[in-house]
């Protein structure tokens, strides 16, 4: 790595979806960049359907009742993850949502990235969104970092719609061995290859420094479950039962109180690292739960959600752990196999040296090229 470059980038991604690992995946990018000499700022998009009010009324279905009962959750989130952006990530004063938002863009930004997460999943994020394509960039580099499409494969009209504005990247990387395929054989787009989620791309001791006390005594089970799962949360139950431990979940709403396990509401960026830094097991559907149980080197269990799952299939195929899938929910003696770190951490070692190169041939390119 380097420091000597003094370049600037933009970054668009999903930072603003009041997500944890959605925050966790922007800082990431921010401070991996910044080790190789480029100071990152990250453009404040907003999609439409994830303005306050419209996120409101979307996850209460248009009901009065039901947005009365969501708005102290949406409004702590808000709280949570504005602070930790505030704090932590440089970001444009100006808020952008609609394409005519981006006309004149300013920017001094020797390079463009389109970050990670599901940037490119087009029901994810409720049709194409332009933006996150950087359609609004004509004269400067464009790269797509750990990018994820989510899914397996595109419809004709998306590929038709996107085509040519994926073909004006110099260089893409995707999070994805699912992705690969997408590109290579949906788009006919060849300067690509898969590298890891940016918080894969820190260490646990980088995210170390930034965890919260633990504030929890004694053993226990950590969930963070994304879906819905009865079947999850009686098997969480039964496993931390059998095992000896507390059951605590990590609640994204407050509804959520009414779930087993000790309920932590909403916490804070830092608390929700050091909930899994301190868990003597993580059961969980998502992918960044999974990445940092990795990355804290914790005991997991995974369970697939019921859609956009390739990125935890990729993800476990990686790091040669599919066997912590949970295909029989008879089975609780979750601590009898263990995992081998030392080839999980070596396995790390490598996609993150690769990862690095990534970026390495990105600025190269800068330098070689400047505006094109």
């Amino acid at each position: 790595m380097r420091d000597d470059l003094n370049m600037k980038a933009d970054l668009i991604t999903l930072h603003s979806v009041y997500n944890y690992g959605s925050v966790l995946q922007t800082y990431a990018t921010q401070e991996i960049f910044k080790r190789h000499g480029v100071d990152v700022t990250t453009i404040d998009f907003v999609r439409e359907n994830n303005l306050f009010f419209n996120r409101l009324k979307s996850g209460a279905n248009n009901s009065i009742l039901k947005e009365a009962i969501l708005l102290p959750s949406q409004l702590k989130q808000k709280l949570v993850f504005d602070n930790f952006i505030k704090n932590n990530i440089k970001i444009t004063d100006k808020t952008y949502t609609y394409d005519s938002d981006f006309d004149g863009y300013n920017s001094n930004a020797d390079f463009f990235i389109t970050g990670s997460d599901q940037v490119w999943n087009s029901t994810w994020n409720g049709g194409i969104v332009r933006p996150l394509y950087l359609s609004f960039v004509k004269s400067k580099p464009k790269f797509a970092f750990a990018a994820s499409f989510g899914k397996e494969e595109i419809d004709e009209e998306e590929i038709n719609n996107t085509k040519e504005l994926i073909h004006e990247y110099k260089y893409i990387s995707v999070r994805e061995n699912s992705a690969l395929n997408i590109l290579k054989n949906q788009y006919g787009y060849r300067n690509c290859e898969q590298i890891l989620d940016p918080t894969l791309l820190l260490s646990g001791s980088d995210w170390r420094k930034i965890e919260s006390k633990n504030k929890i005594k004694g053993k226990y089970i950590l969930i963070y479950q994304l879906n819905s799962n009865h079947t999850f949360d009686k098997y969480a139950a039964e496993v931390a039962k059998a095992n000896n431990c507390k059951l605590v979940r990590i609640c994204r709403r407050f509804d959520q109180l009414i779930l087993n396990g000790k309920s932590i509401i909403i916490p804070k960026v830092e608390e929700f690292i050091s909930l899994f830094d301190n868990a003597e097991m993580i059961i969980t559907d998502s992918f960044h739960a999974l990445s940092f149980s990795i990355n804290l080197n914790k005991p997991f269990m995974c369970i697939y959600p019921p859609k956009f799952n390739t990125r935890l299939k990729s993800c476990l195929e990686m790091f040669e752990l599919t066997d912590r899938l949970v295909k029989d929910y008879k089975k609780l003696n979750v601590f009898d196999k263990s995992i081998n770190w030392n080839k999980v951490n070596n396995i790390l070692k490598i996609e993150r040296d690769k990862s690095n190169k990534f970026i390495e041939n990105c600025l190269e390119y800068v330098e070689k090229n400047g505006d094109i």
